[in-house]
Formats: structure tokens, sequence, C-alpha cells
């Protein structure tokens, strides 16, 4: 015989733009559980797409699709829905899109940066209600692959023995592009099946070398699994990482790793402005002893004359435009960071990793690297002013390519 019993829980969800998941999910544990699961709160992790069509499909609110610029169809469901699933209780369902520097939400994503701060906004938002007393539940049953691999990645890391992860499967799998569907229902004609999977997954809480913080939350958790979890790198990391400065017909600007042995295993070429990024941004972040903030970069004199002296290596004499907001910083990682995928090994050590709070952004990377040295090209650079203390500048007989 069922229980009478109920238990409360706060529920952590990712959703792109299909809204059926939150209430299949919640329908599941409510009504395919004994005792039932009822949640006091709902979290949705989403972009601005996902949002806009939640509050027009789920909440009756008038929305016009974000990008296409169409109006949403409409529906009341959620009022609804609490009222026969959950008894009356309407917990409040709160929203979490994250931002770009300039504070517009993030619409959908589309590229690596964007990916980069969904991810943080998981951390954040599962660091939060772990650190409260009701059992957390996330479901990674909506949005993209990469919304649910983040977090299952935040509960692997943060999740203590009470809280759990699921999935929702719907039979037949046409359900799940039907726009009126929402959760089995007796009203509904023909076969509905729905299961719910209770994800295994391993939890490194108790097993992190650096506790967390009091209350179950580290002090930011948007970078914690950088700072608590290093990433697993190939077995050759780099022993030595040197920027070669020069104009074209010296062989340009070009960044290349070297092996234990002094063999080269990876080679970047990078213009100039590019150059002048990852050097400006490596003295940044070796004297923060850390992932640098663009607030930190913007508007910051010494930094302009460290990207003025790089692009003088490579005989580009005009001072470069200046960063004057922390959008120039940003467009300026992008640009170094797609010529740095062009090679696996400079993409996977080199890549500047994106990771945004509410009072800035924070470029760093997860894998320790020998400090970059510069060896210039062009005869006579060593007497031009070099304005880095932590980046050595050596000749380019030192260098020793083979």
């Amino acid at each position: 015989m069922p229980s009478s019993r109920t238990q409360d829980y706060h529920l952590v969800i990712v959703m792109g733009a299909s809204p059926a998941v939150l209430t299949e999910t919640v329908w599941s544990l409510a009504r395919q559980h004994d005792p039932p699961w009822r949640p006091v709160a709902v979290d949705v992790i989403t972009t601005g797409v996902g949002r806009a069509f939640a509050e027009a499909r789920l909440f009756g609110k008038a929305r016009n699709h974000p990008v296409e610029g169409a109006p949403l169809p409409v529906g009341d469901r959620w009022r609804r829905f609490c009222e026969t699933v959950l008894e009356g209780r309407r917990p409040p369902v709160r929203f979490h899109v994250p931002v770009h520097s300039d504070g517009a939400p993030l619409l959908d994503i589309r590229h690596a940066e964007d990916d980069v701060r969904f991810a943080a906004c998981c951390y954040r938002v599962v660091a939060e209600r772990v650190a409260q007393e009701l059992p957390v539940v996330g479901s990674i049953a909506g949005g993209r692959k990469t919304m649910s691999a983040h977090l299952m990645s935040a509960f692997t890391v943060l999740a203590r023995p009470m809280d759990r992860l699921v999935h929702v499967l719907v039979a037949p799998p046409e359900l799940e592009r039907d726009p009126a569907f929402f959760h089995p229902s007796p009203a509904r004609p023909g076969f509905v099946r729905l299961d719910r999977v209770d994800l295994r997954f391993p939890r490194l809480r108790d097993h992190l070398k650096q506790p967390l913080s009091p209350g179950g939350a580290s002090p930011d958790p948007a970078r914690l699994l950088d700072t608590l979890v290093p990433a697993q790198s190939p077995e050759d990391t780099p022993a030595r990482v040197i920027c070669f400065l020069g104009n074209r017909a010296a062989g340009g600007c070009r960044v290349v790793l070297y092996d234990r042995d002094g063999a080269r295993t990876a080679e970047a070429a990078l213009p100039p402005a590019e150059a002048a990024t990852l050097l400006t941004l490596a003295e940044a972040s070796a004297e923060a002893g850390g992932p640098v903030a663009n607030t930190a970069l913007a508007g910051n004199p010494v930094v302009e004359a460290r990207r003025a002296a790089v692009r003088q290596h490579a005989a580009r004499y005009a001072p470069p435009k200046p960063w004057e907001t922390t959008d120039d910083v940003s467009k300026a990682v992008s640009a170094l960071n797609r010529r740095l995928r062009r090679h696996p090994l400079t993409a996977y050590f080199l890549v500047l990793h994106a990771t945004p709070t509410a009072e800035a952004t924070y470029y760093g990377r997860p894998v320790a690297l020998p400090p970059i040295e510069v060896a210039p090209l062009l005869p006579g650079d060593a007497a031009l002013p070099w304005p880095f203390e932590r980046l050595k500048r050596i000749a380019p007989s030192e260098a020793a390519p083979r």
C-alpha cells in the first residue's frame, strides 16, 4: 500500500526548448515514487531561448522567440499541474540564465565560451542548494548534451549522499516532440509510458584533497572544478613553452611546445595581436597567482604597454587598439583561442577558459605549465623595451628548436 508520507526536496534541472522535462520529472517523483517526493523549490538552468519557451508554455506569459522574434504558443500549465499532481503545492520556480561579459543573457550555446559560462552557472546553483538541509535532485533530461554533462559534473563534485541525479524517458518517442504532452494523464488516449532513471555517479565530495568550505559551498563555486579537480592531461605535458616573435620574413610569431627531450610536440602560428594577448594574459595570470579578472585588464596602461612591446618585436610599431572595455578583452581572448584550437595539444594546454562571476570574468587554464619563454627573432630586438617581469626573454639560440 502506498505511503501517505511525502519527502520534500529541491529540484535543479537543465532545460532547453522543451519545458515538458520539468513537469515530467516532477510528475515521476510525485507519482512513481513511494513515498511521493514533492519539490519545495525549482531551479531551472537554461538559456534565454529556454526561459522564453518555459515562461510561455508553462506559465502563460506572452513571449517572443528571442532569436527568431515570432510569438511563442502560450499555455498556463504549471498552475493546473501543481493543483492536480502536487495537491495544490506550488513551488517557486527560479530561472538561471548565464550572461555574457556585457550582461546580455546567453540565448543559446554555440561556442566554447558559451559552454564555459553555462558550466559555471551549474556549479553556482548546485553549490547553493547543497549548502541547505533538504535533499537535492538534479535532472539531466533537458537541453544540449553538454548542459546535462555539466550538471552531472557539478553533482559529482558537490553532491552529498542524500542527493540524487535522475533522467526521464518517454514512450512512444514521438511524444518528446509533441508540444501538447507534458506528463502522462488518464485523459490522453493511447499508450504512454514514462520511466525515471536514477543515475549512479561517483561522489567526490569527501575525497577531494582540498575540503569544501563550511556550509558545503566553495567561496567561488564557478572555479571549483579547476581548483579542486585538476584536469587530466596527456602523459607528455610540455616541459617548455616558447613564444617566438618576429615579422613574416623572420618566420612570424608562433608558440611552440617541447617535451622533456627538447623535441617539438606542437606549434601554433599567431598574428602579432594574438601573440600579444597570449603573453599579456600569461604575465597577468602569473602576477595574480591564478586566473586573472577581465576588469584588471581593461583600461590598464601597464597591460597596454606590454601589448605594444610584443607588437614591436613583430615589427608592428603602431600602438594596438586599447582594451577599453571588458568586451574588448573577451574578443581578444576569443581570437587567440580560435588560433590555438587549430592543433589539439595547443588547444588542450593553452586555450584560455572563461569563468564568469557576478563581479568579473576570470581567464585561466586548468593545466599547470612552465612559464612561457619569449624568443625575439629580429636582430636588435634585445634593445627594445620589455615590460614583462615574469616572462623571460631569451636568444633564439637558447631555444634550440628541433
